[in-house]
């Protein structure tokens, strides 16, 4: 019996969830609700030489961006910064939902912008925008990345 109760358990929480996430995602492109950015995101690109993971909370009304690079051996913690949410028009709702994510840090030799937005619930656009300020001989370059919604073990 109680086997049977945890199963029926479980299958409420997936309607739950379910129903959540149509409520939260704007299947048709548009805003989507805040909490739907939030989470630990890996990129999905094992070899990457930039971002590997970026971790979205939020931070009053609006979000803290914490992303770690590729090092060797272990990746870099960038450090925690804040991002602005922008919305898809002058009139945009920007209160609860969120069209794209902006930060913007300087991790010591370079200007970087990262602009983050939903591609669906669970796959996240990074575009990341260098300007080097070390005077390296080297030209501002861009990249655009993708990452996937890691979900905690259960």
């Amino acid at each position: 019996m109680e086997k049977i109760l945890k199963g029926i358990g479980i299958i409420i929480g997936v309607f739950i969830f379910l129903a959540l996430l149509g409520a939260t995602f704007g299947l048709d492109g548009s805003a989507v609700s805040d909490i739907s950015y939030l989470g630990h995101w890996k990129n999905i690109d094992p070899y990457t030489g930039s971002i590997t993971t970026i971790d979205i909370s939020k931070n009053g009304t609006g979000f803290a961006i914490h992303p770690w690079g590729k090092c060797r051996p272990d990746d870099c913690d960038l450090g925690e910064m804040s991002a602005h949410k922008y919305g898809s028009s002058v009139s945009s709702d920007t209160s609860n939902t969120t069209e794209a994510l902006i930060a913007i840090f300087n991790p010591g030799f370079a200007e970087v912008m990262m602009n983050l937005r939903l591609d669906n619930i669970n796959r996240l656009y990074v575009g990341t925008y260098t300007r080097s300020t070390d005077n390296r001989d080297q030209s501002d370059f861009m990249m655009g990345e993708i990452f996937e919604r890691v979900f905690p073990n259960i």
